[in-house]
């Protein structure tokens, strides 16, 4: 190295510099392929679980005041209209759990249960709300 001109010593750090500059640009472009299958895999499975779950967990808040309105109210208008808002959560719940169940990742028994437990509730919201109106 000590015999090279300084021309040359430039010109060979200057390519150096450039193929490390490639190398790294070319590392950058294959993380950033990497990344946008992680996302796009993100976005298809548990963001959507999760928009789901919050309107599962949602419709079971408003189930739940409702089935209390209905309990709680003597008015026929408000026990009619709480009774249709039961109605209504169960049916967006019920819409809803075919996505889960789709795009859940984790252990399919967690879903299997939920839909046990649904399954189990429905006679008794039925037959609260039947004595309730």
């Amino acid at each position: 190295m000590k015999n090279i001109k300084i021309g040359k010593k430039l010109v060979i750090s200057y390519v150096v510099i450039l193929l490390l500059m490639m190398l790294g640009t070319a590392l950058s472009i294959a993380k950033l392929v990497s990344f946008s299958r992680q996302i796009e895999a993100f976005y298809d499975g548990p963001f959507q679980v999760k928009g789901s779950a919050n309107i599962i967990n949602s419709s079971f808040e408003r189930m739940q005041k409702a089935v209390y309105r209905t309990i709680a109210n003597e008015d026929p208008a408000i026990v009619e209209e709480a009774i249709e808002n039961a109605r209504d959560s169960a049916k967006v719940i019920q819409k809803q759990l075919p996505i889960v169940r789709e795009h859940f990742t984790g252990d399919p028994e967690i879903i299997n249960g939920l839909e046990e437990q649904l399954d189990k509730l429905a006679p008794m919201r039925q037959e609260v709300l039947t004595l309730a109106s």
